[in-house]
């Protein structure tokens, strides 16, 4: 889908009814400020006047709820599409700067989208149009020469407001690209802390994160030095137009003196909104960055998947590689692993053992060949069915934040407590469970920082194990265990009635595998 027909679907139909709302505020408003004019010059009635008041400040309430709730249901439907997207993008894009690109997504830009029909828009549409309408009245409240006047010098203010913040968005590009770099070594930082610390100390850990945020509070002074100029501008260009209407009168011997009052009355409003827009640079920089960023999430290569969920009949669950090749790892690779083998896959790092398990699993797709389950092609199963096949424990094992029995759930919502305890046992947490009145309630520390390696290993494979997968993947998923522990682990999964493939740096003669796949 292309990111017009993203927008056009999902905000500029949300848009428009804001958009035309906020047309109708500048024009109820505009009228009650021409109505109080008219009123002291013309003797309107002051019934006008609160006609027209209440209508204004009902209709800028409505308008401004609205916005609010269209903002939180763009903020909810671009959430979706990304979340779609998320599910789709092939592993290999998920590199540090692209983590820290969609983690600014999510936490920052995303959020500030809500912003835009409840005070974008406004100061976007409400703020030029209310200006326009009050210059117009004064040609016929006052008279053509003020009119014109006000006019020119209105326009004068806007040229100076329109170079004040050109400057102030040419200071401020840096500052996005700052926060982006910023982020991206906080979380190498927080990833690799301990190997930082190790590698140079305490002190020199910091360096790298130190140096980006240098360098974010450097453009962050220059945004907010320019920020302080184009805020200067404003207010000059703000009272030019007032006050070059004011004198105009003064030199031609005007003596009314409510047409002074009307005058600065009808131009300080039109005014109003110039230095309203003072920082509007720096709002117009942060949803264009949000923008770019949204189009590069939209722009990640995607596997392509069927639109239809119906599930496809799989006969068995054979897996058959059929001569992929997957630059500069694998060229015309082909094998059969069948229902129920154990299968070992061996060798040298950098020889593909994780990609191949990543192909097998549909994480990327072969730029050649294929791979099925049984005799039907991965990419031809729905996603929804094709995860119910397997089981995965990655090199490093992922533990959420949470409970034994929470991490353990994952995998199987629905399992019970004693389900749970069962499978956590035969995994050797036993000691961990017995550690805790709590038991499998017991929480595993942020991240799993509360266990030790080998636990995390074996709370992983219980995840893995309780799920009942026809395919079982393990990738060095037993490198922290110590040779009892692994030994009795092993012999757990060798009962299991499913495909178990296994990847190990290690001779594997302990899984006892009957067949090799030596890459």
């Amino acid at each position: 889908m292309s990111l017009y027909a993203v927008l056009k679907d999902h905000a500029f139909k949300k848009l428009i009814p804001v958009s035309l709302g906020w047309c109708a505020v500048a024009l109820l408003e505009s009228l009650s400020y021409i109505a109080i004019a008219c009123a002291i010059l013309k003797q309107w009635p002051s019934e006008l006047i609160i006609i027209l008041g209440i209508l204004t400040v009902i209709s800028t309430s409505m308008v401004t709820n609205a916005g609010f709730h269209t903002g939180a249901k763009l903020a909810g439907s671009i959430y979706n599409i990304v979340s779609t997207i998320l599910s789709r993008i092939k592993v290999t894009w998920f590199t540090t700067h692209n983590r820290s690109q969609l983690l600014k997504l999510n936490t920052q830009h995303i959020p500030g989208f809500m912003s835009i029909p409840a005070h974008q828009l406004q100061n976007f549409i409400h703020a030029p149009l209310v200006p326009i309408i009050i210059t117009i009245a004064l040609f016929s409240i006052v008279n053509y020469q003020v009119g014109l006047l006000f006019a020119s010098l209105l326009c004068l203010s806007l040229f100076l407001q329109y170079r004040a913040q050109q400057a102030l968005a040419k200071t401020d590009q840096q500052r996005n690209q700052t926060e982006v770099e910023a982020t991206h070594a906080a979380l190498e930082l927080v990833e690799h802390l301990e190997l930082l610390r190790s590698a140079g100390g305490c002190k020199n850990a910091t360096a790298r994160v130190e140096q980006a945020w240098s360098a974010q509070s450097i453009a962050l002074f220059k945004t907010n030095t320019a920020a302080a100029l184009a805020t200067f501008y404003s207010a000059i260009a703000a009272i030019l137009p007032c006050l070059g209407a004011l004198l105009f009168l003064y030199l031609t011997s005007v003596k009314q003196h409510e047409l002074y009052f009307v005058v600065m009355l009808l131009a300080l409003r039109a005014t109003f909104p110039i230095e309203a827009l003072a920082l509007a640079a720096l709002s117009v920089n942060d949803q264009y960055a949000a923008y770019k960023n949204y189009r590069e999430i939209l722009a990640a290569p995607t596997l392509p998947e069927l639109d239809s969920t119906q599930q496809v009949l799989v006969e068995n669950y054979t897996v058959s590689i059929e001569d992929i090749s997957y630059p500069p790892i694998f060229n015309d690779f082909s094998c059969i692993i069948n229902q129920g083998t154990r299968v070992l896959i061996n060798g040298a790092s950098g020889k593909g053992k994780t990609t191949l398990l990543h192909l097998l699993m549909r994480f990327d797709d072969p730029k050649h060949g294929d791979v099925k389950i049984g005799t039907t092609s991965l990419t031809t199963i729905p996603l929804s069915q094709r995860a119910s096949f397997f089981a995965y424990v990655p090199q490093v094992p992922v533990i959420f934040s949470g409970t034994i029995a929470s991490n353990i759930r994952i995998s199987k919502p629905d399992a019970s407590d004693q389900e749970v305890e069962k499978i956590a046992r035969a995994m050797m947490l036993g000691n961990l469970l017995d550690r805790s009145p709590l038991g499998i309630n017991q929480t595993v520390g942020e991240y799993g920082a509360a266990l030790s390696g080998g636990e995390r290993q074996r709370l992983a494979l219980s995840q893995a194990i309780i799920k009942n997968a026809p395919i079982v993947i393990l990738d060095e998923a037993t490198s922290a265990l110590d040779s009892q522990t692994e030994a009795s682990i092993i012999k757990q999964l060798q009962e299991l009635k499913c495909t178990l493939l296994v990847v190990t740096h290690n001779s594997g003669d302990i899984w006892k595998p009957e067949q090799i796949i030596h890459l």
